[in-house]
């Protein structure tokens, strides 16, 4: 029993002196960061220098003790700063699988639905090179009229000058005013038909091209586009240009023969 209570003692009078220790550490008395530790002398604890000093109960297993409770605390500290973050992140990433494998029946028919669905209507927009039916004048109407006002609204709005930029890329820099009948029949003949009107294999085609393209004069006419006067230019009219144009020229070599 004695040696028992002197056993007891003896703990007492070393955990005493590393509980404080370790209190300290807690207090901030530690060496600055930024200042250099070779340089830095510690004071060794009262205690534990006497105890030191005196033999008893050894420094070595206070050290180790001590060591130890800094060791345990940093993991705890670890333990304390990422544990929340690792915990968020596993509980993300088990609820975007859970979402993925409760989708999954939906998002694979949506997914094949698409697909087909491209295919079909890439098939139809291909289907130029394969036989098919003449598109009727109704549909070509439908077209040409959401074309005239999709270049009614934009002139009022924001291009006053879309019509013209509009034949003039299809027409290479020319006006709408300097096309005749047969440019428009092979315009119409290209956009609907998908060949030249010459080309057309039946008759029906060639008058769905013919009655189209008479009724594309009119939609021409729109007060915002060109007016109630506009009408395809006659061959009488390009011959007539013609022969100004030849007439110029023929008095442009008579001034350059007499000069």
């Amino acid at each position: 029993l004695s040696e028992l209570v002197s056993a007891g003692v003896s703990l007492k009078e070393d955990v005493v002196p590393v509980l404080r220790s370790l209190r300290e550490c807690d207090a901030g008395k530690m060496a600055p960061l930024d200042e250099d530790l070779s340089q830095v002398v510690v004071d060794p604890d009262p205690a534990l220098a006497s105890a030191s000093a005196s033999g008893k109960g050894g420094s070595g297993l206070l050290q180790a003790m001590h060591r130890q409770c800094a060791r345990l605390r940093f993991s705890a500290g670890v333990l304390g700063f990422f544990f929340p973050w690792v915990g968020t992140m596993a509980v993300a990433g088990a609820s975007v699988a859970c979402a993925c494998v409760a989708l999954f029946p939906v998002w694979v028919p949506a997914e094949v639905g698409f697909y087909l669905y491209l295919r079909e209507k890439r098939r139809r927009l291909l289907r130029v090179s394969e036989p098919f039916d003449p598109m009727e004048k109704d549909e070509c109407m439908h077209h040409l009229t959401c074309i005239q006002r999709s270049l009614v609204n934009l002139s009022a709005r924001s291009h006053p000058k879309i019509s013209t930029q509009f034949f003039e890329d299809w027409f290479k820099g020319s006006s709408a005013t300097d096309i005749t009948r047969d440019d428009a029949l092979q315009w119409m003949s290209q956009s609907f038909m998908f060949r030249d009107f010459e080309a057309l294999a039946t008759e029906r085609e060639r008058r769905i091209v013919q009655e189209v393209t008479t009724d594309l004069e009119g939609i021409l006419q729109h007060d915002r586009l060109y007016g109630a006067d506009y009408s395809y230019r006659t061959e009488e009219e390009e011959e007539e240009e013609e022969e100004e144009e030849e007439e110029k020229v023929t008095r442009r070599k008579g001034r350059k023969t007499r000069a």
